[in-house]
C-alpha cells in the first residue's frame, strides 16, 4: 500500500490556478491594454456616426488662409501658455477684417485683442481686463465683451469702439450669468441666459434658454429688465420683446 500524499502538497496544488490568474491579471492585461492604446493613438480611423440627430443647414463651407502667425512672444505671435497656444477666438469684422484674441501671460488674466484688416495685417492692438470673455463683434465695427464675476458680484458688459476705446459699461441684473452676448442690427444688446428648471409634475429637470435686454439701440441701459430673484415671470415677455426687436 502507498502512503497518501502529504496535506501540504495538496494545498500547493490548489493554489496553482490562483497564482496563474494573479500573474495574468498583474502582468498580461496591462501589456495588452498598453498595446491597444498605442494602436488607437496612431492614425485617425473612419469617423463614427453621431449618437444624436445633427442639424444640417445644407451649406457648403470652404477654408481660405487669411494670415499666418508664429507661435511665441511678440506683437506678431500667438501667445503660448504651458507650451500650448493660448488663443481665445478669431471673429469676423463687418469690413471684411478680423479680430484675433489670445491670452499672453502679461495680460494677467485679461486678453490681447488685435484688429486685422482684410489682408491679415495688424492695424491696432489693445488689452482687456481680468476675467474678460464672450467677445462679440458689433455691427458698428466695435466689440462687446463680458467681465465675468463670482462670489455674488454682478457681471458687466463692456462696449468698445473699433480702436479699443471703452464706450460704455452695463451691469447685468444680480444672479444673471450670461452664456452669450447677442447684438441686434441696430446695436441693442441682449444677454442669453440658461438655467435648468425643476418641473414638479413631470418630476424632471427642463432646460430653459432666454434673452434678457441689457442695452437699447441708443446705448442706454434697460431699466430693471428682470426683478432680482424673479426670472421665470419675465421669461415669456423677454422672448416676445426679443422677437419683435429682431423682426
Amino acid at each position: 500500500m502507498t502512503e497518501p500524499a502529504p496535506r501540504r502538497s495538496r494545498a500547493w496544488k490548489r493554489l496553482i490556478p490562483w497564482a496563474v490568474f494573479f500573474l495574468v491579471l498583474v502582468l498580461v492585461l496591462p501589456v495588452v491594454s498598453f498595446v491597444r492604446n498605442r494602436a488607437r493613438s496612431g492614425e485617425p480611423g473612419a469617423p463614427e456616426r453621431p449618437l444624436g440627430a445633427v442639424f444640417d443647414a445644407g451649406r457648403v463651407y470652404s477654408a481660405t488662409e487669411v494670415a499666418r502667425f508664429r507661435l511665441g512672444p511678440g506683437a506678431d505671435g500667438v501667445a503660448l501658455n504651458a507650451g500650448e497656444p493660448a488663443i481665445e477666438t478669431v471673429l469676423p469684422a463687418p469690413d471684411g477684417g478680423y479680430w484675433l484674441i489670445d491670452r499672453p501671460e502679461h495680460t494677467k488674466g485679461g486678453a490681447r485683442v488685435r484688429r486685422l484688416d482684410a489682408g491679415g495685417r495688424i492695424v491696432r492692438t489693445f488689452t482687456t481686463e481680468f476675467a474678460s470673455t464672450l467677445f462679440t463683434p458689433a455691427p458698428d465695427g466695435g466689440m462687446w465683451y463680458d467681465v465675468a464675476a463670482g462670489g455674488g458680484k454682478v457681471e458687466t458688459f463692456v462696449r468698445v469702439d473699433a480702436s479699443g476705446k471703452e464706450v460704455a459699461r452695463f451691469e447685468l441684473p444680480p444672479a444673471l450669468y450670461a452664456r452669450n452676448i447677442c447684438l441686434a442690427a441696430d446695436g441693442a444688446a441682449f444677454a442669453q441666459a440658461e438655467e435648468w428648471l425643476i418641473d414638479p409634475e413631470a418630476k424632471k429637470a427642463v432646460y430653459s434658454s432666454y434673452l434678457v435686454p441689457i442695452a437699447d439701440a441708443n446705448g442706454r441701459l434697460v431699466d430693471k429688465p428682470l426683478r432680482q430673484g424673479v426670472v421665470l415671470r419675465r421669461r415669456r415677455p423677454v422672448l416676445r420683446a426679443a422677437r419683435q426687436h429682431a423682426g
